[in-house]
């Protein structure tokens, strides 16, 4: 925990890749217990050792080496699970904080800690310091969760959507400590920034999916749609994606143009090409438009700043 004070008293955020070693190793450990059928029960970083960790500000070979410890109220579990009251206040899962350790519970509790120390090492804060800690029991079992700042809402997607999973209210809801292991270790999980869904694989075709980007320029004019005074907080966007969809039940074509302020998207719409197969799209960056190609050999051209069709 000490670094972790380190890294908030310089106002430093742990970089991502630092993050998902930090957390990969944990998820093995906890990972380990649970299959050897013992519950930790108390996990959060004042019972992690750190054995390697680069300083905030300081120049590093990026080695990160961790252990857990602390092992004094870990439980046997048995094959139904476990009872007693144990942990820490703001990382006790629900359903012990609830019947006070009177029910059984199985090594999900560790899951829903585990949801709180990837809080603590993306916020640097923790659980519920935001709100009124002495009051974190409550607010677990009244469905509240810790609150995350606009930056840290920025973090990559599968983190976000990992912690969100394992502070699921019910255990069953929540990953493995394996499944955590297997997905923090993917490359993915530190760079995916985004997803979005444009269409269910029922409806459209996606056997041959085509895309690409156009970029925006600082002065381009941006329209949107919701003209509400206080939306001020969406941002402006940086580029569109456009991604061609072809209907299964027939040979109709649309386009539908996502716009991303940096990696969050912003705004979404869809223009209807009509009875075609698009065959190819290019993206004409000095001329700002985009070239679509289709099976009766024609050639459309759409305008990337106003989206408007151009010519046929």
């Amino acid at each position: 925990e000490s670094i972790l004070k380190e890294y908030k008293r310089t106002n430093t955020q742990l970089g991502l890749t630092i993050y998902q070693k930090l957390i990969t190793q944990v998820a093995n450990a906890i990972a380990h217990l649970h299959t050897n059928h013992i519950i930790y029960l108390d996990l959060k970083s004042e019972n992690i050792l750190v054995w390697n960790m680069p300083q905030p500000r300081l120049p590093s070979n990026g080695q990160v080496l961790v252990k857990l410890s602390d092992f004094s109220i870990s439980r046997v579990l048995s094959p139904i699970g476990t009872k007693g009251f144990a942990g820490t206040e703001g990382y006790i899962a629900p359903e012990i904080v609830r019947f006070t350790g009177d029910e059984l519970y199985t090594e999900k509790a560790d899951i829903f800690s585990f949801s709180m120390l990837m809080y603590e090492c993306l916020s640097l804060n923790h659980p519920f310091s935001r709100n009124k800690r002495d009051h974190a029991r409550e607010l677990i079992l009244h469905g509240w969760r810790p609150s995350l700042t606009e930056q840290e809402l920025s973090s990559p997607t599968l983190i976000l959507d990992l912690m969100v999973a394992c502070w699921s209210e019910h255990p069953n809801d929540r990953p493995s400590a394996k499944d955590i292991h297997q997905l923090s270790s993917s490359l993915e999980f530190r760079h995916l920034m985004d997803v979005i869904e444009i269409g269910s694989r029922e409806e459209f075709n996606d056997s041959n999916t085509l895309a690409t980007v156009s970029y925006r320029e600082i002065n381009d004019n941006y329209e949107n749609d919701n003209n509400d005074d206080d939306d001020d907080d969406i941002g402006i966007p940086t580029a569109d994606c456009w991604f061609v969809r072809q209907s299964k039940q027939n040979e109709q074509s649309s386009i539908v143009i996502v716009a991303y302020d940096q990696f969050n998207a912003v705004n979404q719409q869809i223009i209807n090409l009509g009875n075609c197969e698009i065959r190819c799209i290019y993206y004409h960056q000095r001329d700002h438009v985009i070239l679509l190609a289709d099976n009766h050999n024609l050639i459309s051209i759409y305008c990337t700043r106003t989206f408007q069709k151009l010519n046929h």
